[in-house]
C-alpha cells in the first residue's frame, strides 16, 4: 500500500502535466511550423529559459517523486518484517516530539518583524507544531539518506541537459575570483525574503569555493512600492564608493524595514560621502543602471526573484545550497 502523501504528490505531477521524459532535451526537435523544425536554439532567450526552467523542474519534480517511491518502498520492507502496518511503522520512523516554549519563543523573537503584530501567546501552539513539522521532515531527510547509502540507490532518470544562455554581466558587481570556473548571476530584489536567503548561500558558497567560484549580482527589483528599485539605486551609488557589497549585507539585514529614506541612511552607516551619494541617488545614470539590469532580466523571461542561472543556465532548486554544492563539486571533478 502507497502512503497517502505519494498519491498525492504523483496525482499533482500527473494533473500539471509535469514528465521529463516527454519535454526534448537541448538537442530535440520540438515542433514544426511552415515547414522548418524548430529546436530550442532556435528560440528567444525567453523563450529557452523558460524552457530549461520547465524541463529542470520537471526533473527536480520527478526526483521528490522518486525519494517518496523510496520511503514507501523501505516502510513496507520494515512494516512486513515487524508484522506491523505501513501506517504505525511510518509514523514511528518520522516522529518527532513538540518543542518546548523556549523553542518556540526563540524562533518568535527571531521572526517577530513579519507576524502581523500578534503576540506570542496568540502564536505559542502554531509555532510549536511548525518547529514539530520540521523536525519531522529533518527526520525524514536524514531517513531517505541513510536508505540511499545503505541501498546503493542511484538514480536512473537523466538529467535534462539545457542551453546556457548569454547573459549581459558586463560592469555588474561580482564576488570571488574574477575568471571563476563556475559562475553564478542571481537576480534579486531587497525586499525578497528568499532573494535574503540565497545571498546568506552565496556568501557561504564563496567561502567554501574563494578560487573557483564568481557570483555576479544583478537588480531585479519587482517589490510593487518601489522601495526595492530605490534601495537598487542606492546599491549602484555604494558601488561607485567601493562598498557595494556591505550596502547589500546592511540592505538585506533590515529588509523589513526598508523605506525610500533607507539607501541615504545606509550610506551614512557606511561612512561613504554622503553629498557624493545623494547626487548620484538623485541622478540619471544610477537609475539607468539599475533598468538595465532589470531589462536584462526581462530578455530572459523572468518573473519572479531571486532567479539563479549557473554557467548561463537557470537553476531552479528547492535546496539552494545543497543543490550548488553538488553541481560546483561536479563542475571542479570533487565528490561532495
Amino acid at each position: 500500500m502507497r502512503n497517502l502523501f505519494s498519491s498525492l504528490l504523483l496525482g499533482l505531477l500527473l494533473s500539471a502535466g509535469v514528465c521529463a521524459a516527454t519535454v526534448a532535451d537541448s538537442s530535440g526537435q520540438l515542433f514544426e511550423y511552415q515547414g522548418k523544425t524548430y529546436q530550442p536554439s532556435d528560440l528567444s532567450p525567453r523563450m529557452v529559459q523558460l524552457l530549461s526552467s520547465f524541463q529542470l523542474g520537471a526533473y527536480q519534480n520527478l526526483l521528490t517523486l522518486i525519494d517518496e517511491m523510496l520511503f514507501d518502498v523501505y516502510v513496507e520492507q520494515q512494516a512486513k518484517k515487524q508484522d506491523r502496518s505501513v501506517i504505525a511503522v511510518a509514523r514511528q520512523l518520522l516522529t518527532a516530539p513538540l518543542p518546548d516554549e523556549a523553542a518556540a519563543r526563540a524562533f518568535y523573537d527571531k521572526n517577530k518583524d513579519r507576524l502581523a503584530g500578534k503576540s506570542f501567546e496568540e502564536l505559542q501552539t502554531k509555532i510549536q507544531k511548525l518547529l514539530q513539522r520540521r523536525l519531522m521532515q529533518a527526520n525524514r531527510d536524514k531517513l531517505i539518506a541513510s536508505i540511499k547509502k545503505a541501498g546503493k540507490f542511484k538514480v536512473l532518470v537523466k538529467k535534462p541537459q539545457v542551453l546556457a544562455l548569454k547573459i549581459n554581466t558586463e560592469g555588474f558587481p561580482y564576488k570571488g575570483a574574477k575568471d571563476g570556473k563556475v559562475t553564478i548571476v542571481e537576480f534579486s530584489d531587497y525586499q525578497c525574503q528568499n532573494c535574503q536567503r540565497a545571498a546568506v548561500v552565496m556568501q557561504t558558497l564563496l567561502s567554501r569555493y574563494p578560487k573557483q567560484l564568481k557570483v555576479v549580482f544583478m537588480d531585479f527589483p519587482i517589490n510593487p512600492t518601489g522601495i526595492s528599485r530605490q534601495v537598487a539605486i542606492g546599491g549602484v551609488c555604494a558601488d561607485q564608493q567601493g562598498k557595494f557589497w556591505k550596502y547589500h549585507d546592511a540592505a538585506f539585514n533590515q529588509q523589513f524595514t526598508l523605506t525610500r529614506e533607507s539607501p541615504q541612511a545606509i550610506a551614512g552607516t557606511l561612512g561613504l560621502d554622503q553629498e557624493a551619494f545623494k547626487k548620484c541617488l538623485s541622478g540619471a545614470a544610477a537609475a539607468a543602471r539599475v533598468t538595465t539590469s532589470y531589462e536584462e532580466a526581462r530578455r530572459l523571461g523572468l518573473t519572479t526573484t531571486p532567479s539563479v542561472f549557473v554557467d548561463g543556465k537557470p537553476f531552479p532548486s528547492r535546496h539552494l545550497y545543497q543543490d550548488l554544492v553538488k553541481y560546483i563539486d561536479e563542475a571542479l571533478g570533487k565528490k561532495s
